[in-house]
């Protein structure tokens, strides 16, 4: 059950900042879509926000957990809580889900 190398590869772009240089690995990032009890059977501990809830569906307003890394490599120092990124996904910059 633990994660693996395996899950999908993208390019973080973080609401009101500039997007990255295309291929940019700075910004190169996995994401992995798991179910919402899916963190608490691997006894993953929360710093701060929420897990995932049976709520958190495809059709509610989308959220994350993000790791401690992830935090401090894309917010350095700022709260990551409430702010808003998405994935390129080959998409157009501005056709992402927020």
């Amino acid at each position: 059950m633990p994660l693996t190398t395996h899950g999908h590869g993208d390019y973080l772009m973080i609401e009101g900042r500039p997007r990255t240089a295309p291929n940019d690995p700075s910004a190169f990032t996995r994401t992995h879509f798991v179910s919402s009890n899916y963190l608490g059977a691997l006894g993953v501990h929360l710093l701060r926000g929420r897990f995932l809830t049976a709520d958190d569906t495809t059709t509610s307003i989308p959220v994350a957990v993000i790791s401690e890394t992830a935090a401090q490599r894309f917010w350095n120092g700022e709260d990551p809580i409430g702010k808003r990124f998405s994935f390129s996904f080959g998409r157009p910059e501005g056709q992402g889900i927020w």
